[in-house]
């Protein structure tokens, strides 16, 4: 009975597919009814893989899939900021960048793939802390610039040079510390650091 149940590596790359869409498509109905909470969870449920391995493994996990998880959230962010009563084709460019991302970006392995993941990932997140003149501000980026790199692959070299780099566009000029929703002495103190 179980040798019925197999199936091929195209065959399981086009239920894949289908999945991706589904969760996006979920994703974005979720998000323009206003339940992104909602969103969030079911993304979260979709890395059910984290917890297999049993207690011992989720940590691991957890850090192996945290690039992944921290772009799905970002194109949540996204989503929300650009929600309205209708679909726009923003939103759709959106949900494309997600599933460039399913087909093309994630599968990638090895030091080119990891370092491109990660590059993306902080491009967008940094991108969504600054549309939603977050208070986190530049801390924020530095964190999540540390998040990454905390992953355990060897994106930490992309994700430490955007680090590196951000602060010091910001102390330039190029960044204005107002453009990621000034939050008082907190984005000051992390210039006169960094």
């Amino acid at each position: 009975m179980l040798n019925k149940l197999r199936v091929s590596r195209p065959q399981w790359q086009i239920i894949r597919l289908g999945l991706s869409v589904g969760l996006i498509l979920a994703v974005l109905y979720l998000v323009q009814a206003g339940l992104t909470l909602i969103a969030v969870l079911l993304v979260l449920a979709s890395k059910w893989q984290i917890i297999r391995g049993g207690p011992r493994l989720w940590i691991h996990n957890f850090w192996d899939n945290i690039v992944d998880i921290i772009f799905v959230l970002s194109i949540i962010a996204l989503l929300e900021v650009y929600s309205g009563t209708n679909i726009s084709l923003l939103q759709l460019g959106i949900v494309g960048l997600y599933l460039a991302w399913q087909i093309l970006i994630k599968p990638h392995a090895g030091i080119l793939g990891h370092s491109i993941q990660a590059l993306l990932t902080m491009v967008l997140a940094i991108s969504v802390i600054f549309l939603m003149k977050s208070p986190i501000g530049i801390a924020g980026m530095i964190i999540l610039a540390w998040i990454v790199a905390a992953g355990g692959r060897p994106n930490s070299m992309a994700a430490g040079a955007l680090a590196g780099i951000l602060p010091i566009l910001g102390r330039k000029g190029i960044i204005s510390p107002g453009d990621a929703g000034d939050c008082g002495h907190g984005v000051h103190i992390w210039y006169h650091i960094l």
